[in-house]
């Protein structure tokens, strides 16, 4: 059974899972792009862990490995 430190990251881990900083998982948060949770009469914001991977799945973007890029590159020029 997963416990509740496995439901909710920080602000801190949510920065280190999106490879930005602190200031700007707050700045996100604050504007809405991450959905975040206050507890009552407390300052700091935790995330519900499944909400952050799926915004991540959401807006996963395709890299392609770069022998790829060229190989296409060449194919286009032909």
């Amino acid at each position: 059974m997963a416990g509740v430190d496995d439901h909710f990251l920080t602000v801190q881990q949510v920065a280190e899972l999106l490879h930005v900083s602190p200031k700007t998982v707050f700045n996100m948060t604050r504007d809405g792009r991450l959905p975040a949770r206050r507890l009552p009469g407390s300052r700091r914001y935790l995330y519900v862990r499944q909400e952050i991977l799926d915004l991540l799945d959401e807006n996963r973007t395709e890299v392609r490995p770069r022998a790829e890029e060229e190989a296409a590159e060449v194919d286009a020029e032909r």
